[in-house]
């Protein structure tokens, strides 16, 4: 007698089905699946330690480091506040205002606008009393090449070194100050504009120099890729295993 066709789709179905559990990674039934989803639940284990575990470990030893400009700034800080301090005082904090601002992309726009203040306003003290006026006008210009002509001689800068770097800076820099006062709230805030820009959190996984890097740019951005291409080929290597062992592929095929 002939098989009624539900009959004969019945097996159909099920080895359908059976194909859709063996497949479900989240749900496995077969030993097979059990035993893939056991190995790259373990990769990626290890995949996940060897990234957070590392940046946790920076957050554990990391200590707050001062930058020697911020120790200038400090040195110099409370004359200028009072605005009684000297020449030389001013210079220094010239120099370090403009190292701030030559961070300028992660420098926030209100903390820019204060330190542009301040710089000038030490500025406008290194200036020579009779140009005083004159530098202000010239601070009005929409040209600032005669002002940044008149704050490099006055700071004295050279055309080499970081000095370069800062006469570049001074341009964009300067702005119209009415004296060398500072403002009440640059007074205030200040010193924890510094803060946030010269002082970094530093540890010996960030001063260890691997392959010519600092050790934790050189995990991050080098080795965290050649351990992923290490567990790619690991997993190809231990699945072949897993296939064996379930009868999937033979030995020899291998």
């Amino acid at each position: 007698m002939t098989d009624s066709p539900e009959t004969e789709s019945t097996p159909e179905r099920d080895s359908a089905q059976g194909t859709q559990t063996e497949i479900n990674f989240f749900k496995p039934h077969s030993g097979y699946a059990k035993d893939n989803k056991r190995l790259i639940t373990v990769l990626l284990l290890i995949w996940a330690v060897a990234i957070f575990g590392f940046q946790a470990l920076l957050l554990i030893m990391q200590k707050p480091t001062p930058e020697p400009n911020h120790k200038a700034f400090v040195s110099v800080w409370a004359s200028i506040k009072a605005d009684n301090a000297s020449s030389e005082q001013h210079k220094q904090f010239t120099r370090v205002a403009l190292s701030v601002l030559g961070k300028n992309i992660v420098v926030k726009p209100p903390h820019k606008d204060m330190l542009r203040q301040a710089l000038s306003a030490s500025v406008f003290h290194l200036v020579p009393g009779p140009i005083q006026g004159e530098f202000q006008a010239q601070l009005a210009q929409a040209d600032k090449a005669p002002a940044t002509a008149t704050a490099i001689a006055a700071i004295g800068l050279e055309d080499n070194g970081f000095d370069k770097l800062m006469r570049g800076l001074l341009p964009t820099s300067l702005v119209k100050v009415d004296g060398s006062a500072l403002s009440a709230r640059i007074q205030e805030e200040m010193p924890g504009i510094m803060d946030l820009y010269l002082i970094h959190n530093r540890s010996v996984l960030t001063d260890f120099r691997f392959f010519g890097f600092p050790f934790h740019y050189w995990f991050t951005a080098q080795f965290l890729l050649i351990l992923f291409v290490g567990m790619c080929f690991a997993y190809a290597k231990m699945i072949n295993r897993v296939m064996i062992k379930h009868g999937r592929i033979t030995r020899e095929k291998v």
